[in-house]
């Protein structure tokens, strides 16, 4: 089986971080205390979830066909593991607006998931 070969191309996040950081002061000059926070902890969150993700795929992305689909497999039960366990803690010990989190959390994650299988296909374009 051939092996993947991808080249890293970081100006695909630097073009979309305005995206990403234009939401925070939006809603920390507009909105409530509160809404920040869901904004914050949401965001938080799916960048977390996200890194995870990336990392793991790219690790896996020059190795077997087999440690690749294991990664990502295992990568989707983890990132679903982790914002059901986020969102339980969200729900049961703190004050925020739990309706505001995961649209929050939802928004960053698809926004970033974008981000992802952007920087996938341009990587995997050069090879």
């Amino acid at each position: 089986m051939p092996k993947r070969n991808i080249k890293s191309n970081h100006r695909v996040f630097i073009y979309f971080l305005p995206f990403f950081i234009l939401p925070f002061f939006i809603v920390y000059f507009i909105c409530e205390n509160r809404t920040f926070e869901s904004l914050v902890w949401g965001s938080i969150i799916s960048t977390v979830v996200m890194a995870g993700g990336f990392l793991s795929i790219k690790f896996t992305l020059n190795r077997s066909m087999k440690l690749f689909f294991g990664a990502v497999i295992g990568g989707i039960f983890i990132r679903v593991l982790v914002i059901l366990l986020s969102g339980l803690y969200v729900l049961w010990y703190t004050n925020l607006n739990i309706k505001e989190y995961f649209a929050f959390l939802l928004g960053y994650y698809f926004f970033l998931q974008f981000l992802e299988i952007l920087y996938f296909n341009r990587g995997l374009k050069k090879v």
